[in-house]
């Protein structure tokens, strides 16, 4: 076995566990709305423990290939994290940039944008839509006033 390929693999993986525990649910909640944040945040967790199921039960398949000896039993399950992480990494840059965070860059109006697009462009979505911007937007002017420095 290869230590340094097989810490380097795990040193990534767990960056990327890390970093995607962090901001999946943040953007969830950030994008949602009020009434299903939890159970987006719910569902994202849920399905963070299947992914450890299925890899545990994948350690425990591989450990039966040629009686458990050879490089195979510790790269395929390593290897095979990589057919979900392609699949986002496609698909991610689809996904809209955070309301909140655009207008705390200031990109006001790709802001108001977004949550048109997510919550209704006509009739009664659009005036919560517009409701949850003035909210947003009355937040980060109050954060700009009191807060000495954020650090994103």
């Amino acid at each position: 076995m290869n230590h340094t390929w097989m810490i380097f693999a795990r040193l990534i993986n767990g960056w990327g566990t890390g970093i995607l525990n962090a901001i999946v649910p943040v953007w969830a909640t950030e994008t949602a709305e009020h009434k299903s944040r939890g159970q987006f945040v719910a569902i994202e967790f849920t399905l963070n423990i299947f992914g450890v199921v299925v890899a545990y039960w994948l350690e425990y398949a591989c450990s039966f290939y040629k009686g458990g000896n050879g490089s195979f039993v510790w790269r395929f399950p390593i290897a095979f994290q990589i057919v979900p992480l392609l699949f986002l990494f496609a698909i991610v840059w689809l996904f809209p940039e955070s309301p909140r965070w655009l207008v705390k860059v200031g990109r006001e109006e790709e802001g108001r944008y977004i949550l048109g697009r997510l919550r209704g462009e006509t009739g009664e979505d659009l005036g919560r839509a517009e409701a949850e911007f003035q909210d947003i937007r009355n937040i980060a002017e109050l954060e700009r006033k009191t807060a000495s420095r954020t650090s994103y």
